[in-house]
């Protein structure tokens, strides 16, 4: 079975992020860690998930909410995730 190495992972106005982009050529493995406001105590709903959920939604086109518009931050036009292996 060949190894998946992913390269990158970009997030535009995909649920609660703005903008994210994961570089996974700086680390062999990870945590990830949620802050809100700069408050290490308060990492509840802060998008830990939504990375998680953005390479399920690339590779399976399956998203946790009921209708696929819900995966727009609010505000925006559209959402992008781009997952390069």
């Amino acid at each position: 079975m060949n190894e998946i190495i992913p390269i990158s992972l970009e997030l535009k106005d995909f649920k609660t992020h703005k903008y994210s982009f994961i570089d996974f050529s700086k680390f062999n493995s990870a945590v990830i860690l949620g802050a809100k406001e700069n408050d290490d105590a308060t990492s509840c709903a802060v998008g830990k998930s939504t990375i998680c959920e953005a390479i399920e939604y690339v590779w399976f086109n399956e998203y946790s909410t009921k209708t696929i518009d819900k995966v727009i931050r609010r505000g925006a036009d559209k959402a992008t995730v781009s997952f390069v292996l």
